[in-house]
């Protein structure tokens, strides 16, 4: 969504950034949902749950304001203050390698280190909802009835 593309109309541009909006927030949500729903995998108390989330919130809401000054900054530094035509091209493009690199690294660390407390190995996904960890499986009707008994517990 850096690059603005050579269109003939401002109708294919408008289609062009919609779909690029639409495929945007597509692959936010894939990364998103499965992100959020790891806090009572990770933390299976209410208070841990509360404070591991109001970590990540805290996180998101500081590197999300760093996001708003962080971009035309790296930009300046590459380019210099001022600058326009294709110098002021290649930098927005190197700026969005470093921003991409830099969103992507994280998501892919939690992948490696996070792992289901207890239990070691690769998990493997089989049809109907259940995931084998070696010897282990837990499907979904044990996973609700095990987040039922934490409600109650609490």
């Amino acid at each position: 969504m850096w690059v603005v593309p050579a269109m003939p109309s401002q109708t294919a541009l408008l289609i062009y950034y919609t779909a690029m909006y639409i495929l945007f927030d597509t692959f936010f949500t894939l990364v998103n949902v499965p992100y959020i729903a790891l806090t009572p995998e990770l933390a299976p108390g209410y208070d841990e749950r509360t404070s591991l989330h109001s970590y990540r919130m805290a996180f998101s809401i500081g590197f999300g304001l760093l996001g708003a000054v962080a971009p035309l900054a790296i930009v300046d530094a590459i380019a210099g203050a001022g600058v326009s035509g294709p110098a002021l091209h290649s930098a927005y493009m190197v700026m969005a390698t470093l921003l991409g690199l830099a969103s992507v690294l994280p998501v892919w660390l939690v992948f490696a280190v996070v792992r289901t407390p207890g239990v070691s190995g690769p998990a493997h996904a089989w049809p109907g909802g259940f995931v084998s960890h070696g010897s282990q499986q837990q499907g979904f009707p044990d996973r609700r009835r095990r987040l039922f008994a934490d409600l109650d517990a609490d």
